[in-house]
């Protein structure tokens, strides 16, 4: 997309100003992100968004949560000005809405440029690690108190890990050739179905509280000020009713990587105990206001059961012929799907003293 566009589009949002200059950003899997600089504003640099469809098929709910979140953050953190976290806003357009549809009937968003960065899975230390526990249990917290009813699902079954194997089972009766070439890893993904058992039952049963989350934050999605603090969380896209225990493990499957979930090289992935510990027991000190006995019974299995379930989302995306994912060549998805298996299968050798960890740090 050209300067003319993005101008035209950014316009909608923030009135009739200049565009001084645009970059497409890189690292996302999901959207387009361009970081736009206008001239004469108070605010010299603000993210643009392509939201993609194909994924976030609800965008106007996507952008109603978002909105709604971002002001709730934005109020807890004005009545406690010694709260450390970074909110951004999100721009409402010409006509009111979160969102802009361009002619070619693409949605567009508009939010303030944070100056952070995200932190390199290699230059991963134990201060990020703890910075991260901090943050994620920091943003629980401000979003603890969140009407439920108020946050709608904006991607229905975005981690209910039985359908996702079950869609695997109905795409393998197709005999897709990507299936059958990779037969190995699908027999792998049948022999840890257990673990989806474990969560059926805590589902069924309703044992765990139903919370706003964010249900995507990875590493990725942590941004780290210039003094290397964990200032916020970042894509709000799935932000919506679930569990706390996902978001834990989502973390955990991403910061205690010793490479990336891209990772080439298999030889370099591994699961970190140590990091493990470091994030828990940040992340419970900040937590432990308000988080249910069985939430915290379940940190550790849940860090299994999210691995699991990223796992078989890469390697589904993959026997479909890569079709949600962006990829970089042929075998990424499949790839990434292997680095998940070999994280799982470190953890479940780990699992007890995980499960030790989290007790620990639990009575502290």
């Amino acid at each position: 997309m050209d300067n003319k566009e993005l101008e035209f589009i950014t316009k909608n949002f923030l009135g009739n100003k200049t565009l001084q200059y645009s970059k497409m950003l890189q690292g996302g899997i999901i959207n387009q992100t361009y970081l736009v600089a206008l001239r004469n504003t108070n605010t010299s640099k603000y993210i643009l968004q392509k939201i993609n469809t194909n994924v976030l098929r609800n965008p106007q709910i996507v952008m109603s949560n978002s909105s709604r979140i971002s002001e709730h953050i934005e109020k807890k953190i004005n009545s406690n000005k010694e709260l450390f976290y970074k909110n951004f806003k999100i721009y409402p357009c010409e006509k009111g809405d979160f969102y802009y549809i361009y002619s070619d009937n693409s949605y567009w968003r508009l939010i303030d440029y944070i100056d952070a960065k995200t932190v390199d899975s290699k230059n991963v230390n134990t201060r990020i690690v703890r910075e991260a526990g901090i943050i994620l249990g920091r943003f629980h917290t401000l979003l603890s108190d969140i009407s439920i009813s108020k946050i709608q699902e904006s991607i229905p079954n975005f981690h209910d890990t039985d359908l996702y194997y079950d869609r695997l089972l109905i795409c393998a009766k197709k005999k897709p050739e990507r299936l059958h070439k990779t037969i190995e890893l699908f027999n792998k993904i049948k022999e840890y179905r257990y673990l989806v058992d474990v969560f059926l039952n805590l589902k069924e049963k309703k044992l765990l509280p139903i919370r706003i989350v964010h249900n995507d934050p990875k590493l990725d999605n942590i941004l780290f000020d210039s003094e290397g603090k964990a200032c916020t969380i970042i894509d709000l896209d799935t932000c919506m009713p679930g569990y706390l225990t996902f978001d834990f493990g989502d973390a955990i499957r991403s910061i205690t990587n010793t490479a990336s979930e891209n990772e080439k090289d298999l030889e370099k992935v591994h699961f970190d105990l140590e990091r493990f510990k470091v994030f828990c027991k940040a992340y419970i000190h900040k937590v432990k206001s308000f988080i249910k006995p069985i939430e915290r019974k379940y940190l550790a299995f849940f860090t299994l059961l999210v691995t699991y379930e990223q796992l078989i989302r890469f390697y589904k995306d993959y026997v479909q012929n890569d079709i949600y994912y962006k990829i970089d060549y042929p075998s990424h998805n499949l790839q990434r799907a292997k680095v998940q298996l070999k994280l799982l299968e470190e953890m479940l050798m780990g699992y007890e003293k995980m499960k030790l960890a989290c007790k620990a740090f639990n009575t502290q």
